[in-house]
C-alpha cells in the first residue's frame, strides 16, 4: 500500500492527501519527472536538509506543474477536497443552466453550471434518480456527482454544487470584468485559441492577432474539437469554456497548452478557486450570484445567460498571483 502524506498548499486551498511514492512534479529542463519534494523551495526544507512535508511550493511561474496523472488526483477531486459538507437548500435544473443553493457558514450561496442534457429517453434508468429530493442530500454527496462520466446532467448538478460551496474569495482577490475584455486585452496581436463558441466571437477576430474557435458543434468558421492537438500547442492565449469541466475534457485540453501561453477558463460554470491555478490556469473569468432567488427562478424557467445575468449575476475575473512572469505582456 502506498503511504499517504498531508501537504499544506502555499496557495491556501487547504490540505490534500497524495501518495508520496507516485506524486511527481514535471521539471523544465527536459529531464522528465522529478520527485515532488526535490523541487521545493527553501521554505519546504527542514533544518536537517530533508524536505519539510508541511510545506509545498505551487507557484506555476517557475513553470513546474504537478503531474496529475502521476498523482492520481483529478481537478474535480482536488476541488471536492476544499468543500465543507454544507446543507443544500434548493436545486434547479433549467433548460440552459443548473443552479444549486447551499448554506455555508450561515450564508446562503448559489452556484451555476451549464445544463448538459441526457438522452431524453422515457424508459430505462432515469438521468436523475433522486429527482424531487436532491435538496435532501448532503452537500458533499451532491458535489460528488461532478465525477459522473456517464450522465452529463448529474455532472452539471455536481459542478453547480461545487460552485455553491467553494470557499469565498478574499476581498480584493478578484476584479469586475468579463472574459471578452480579458481576451481582447491580452490577445491583441497574439495567436488566440478559444474553446467554445461564445456570443462575442463574431467581433473578436478584429481585436486579436489570430483567432481559432474550436467547438463540439462547429458553426461557420469554427474548427471541430478534434483539431485541438493541432492548434492549442502553438497558441499564445488559450481560453477554455468552463463547460469542459462538466464534460471531463478540461484536463486533456490543459495538457496541450504551452508553458508560455496565457491560459484562462471562462463562463459561469468556472469554479472561482485557486485549485485551478495548481493545474496550469492563469485567469478565471466566471460569475458570482448576487441575487440567489431571482437567478434560481430565471434558471428554472429556461432563462439563458443574458437573462440570468440581468437577474443577479456579477462577472468577475480572478488572476493567479505572479502569472505575468514569463507570459505575454499585458
Amino acid at each position: 500500500m502506498v503511504p499517504e502524506i498531508r501537504i499544506r498548499l502555499v496557495s491556501g486551498i487547504g490540505s490534500i492527501f497524495i501518495p508520496d511514492e507516485v506524486c511527481y512534479r514535471q521539471g523544465t529542463t527536459g529531464d522528465g519527472f522529478k520527485p515532488i519534494f526535490d523541487v521545493m523551495d527553501t521554505a519546504g526544507t527542514a533544518a536537517n536538509g530533508k524536505p519539510n512535508r508541511d510545506a509545498f511550493h505551487t507557484n506555476r511561474s517557475s513553470a513546474q506543474l504537478v503531474s496529475q496523472k502521476r498523482c492520481g488526483m483529478s481537478l474535480i477531486e482536488d476541488l471536492l477536497l476544499t468543500l465543507p459538507d454544507a446543507p443544500i437548500t434548493d436545486v434547479v435544473i433549467g433548460l440552459h443552466w443548473t443552479a444549486v443553493a447551499a448554506e455555508v457558514d450561515g450564508e446562503l450561496r448559489c452556484g451555476l453550471a451549464s445544463t448538459l442534457a441526457g438522452s431524453h429517453e422515457h424508459g430505462g434508468e432515469p438521468d436523475v434518480p433522486e429527482a424531487g429530493s436532491l435538496q435532501d442530500r448532503p452537500g458533499r454527496a451532491l458535489a460528488e456527482l461532478a465525477r459522473d462520466r456517464e450522465h452529463p446532467i448529474r455532472c452539471s448538478i455536481g459542478v453547480a454544487a461545487i460552485n455553491a460551496m467553494l470557499p469565498p474569495l478574499p476581498p480584493g482577490n478578484y476584479q469586475d470584468g468579463n472574459a471578452e475584455e480579458m481576451i481582447v486585452q491580452y490577445g491583441a496581436g497574439k495567436r488566440v485559441v478559444l474553446i467554445g463558441h461564445f456570443p462575442f466571437v463574431p467581433g473578436l477576430s478584429a481585436k486579436v492577432g489570430e483567432l481559432s474557435v474550436l467547438s463540439l458543434n462547429p458553426r461557420h468558421g469554427d474548427l471541430p474539437a478534434s483539431a485541438a492537438p493541432q492548434v492549442i500547442p502553438s497558441a499564445d492565449l488559450v481560453a477554455i469554456t468552463g463547460m469542459t469541466l462538466i464534460n471531463h475534457t478540461l484536463e486533456s485540453l490543459l495538457e496541450l497548452c504551452s508553458r508560455q501561453a496565457l491560459v484562462m477558463i471562462l463562463g459561469p460554470s468556472t469554479p472561482l478557486s485557486p485549485v485551478l491555478f495548481d493545474h496550469g490556469v492563469d485567469l478565471l473569468s466566471g460569475s458570482l450570484v448576487t441575487d440567489r432567488n431571482a437567478v434560481m427562478q430565471v434558471a428554472g424557467q429556461g432563462g439563458n445567460f443574458r437573462q440570468i445575468h440581468r437577474a443577479g449575476v456579477r462577472l468577475v475575473t480572478v488572476e493567479r498571483p505572479g502569472w505575468r512572469e514569463g507570459k505575454i505582456p499585458s
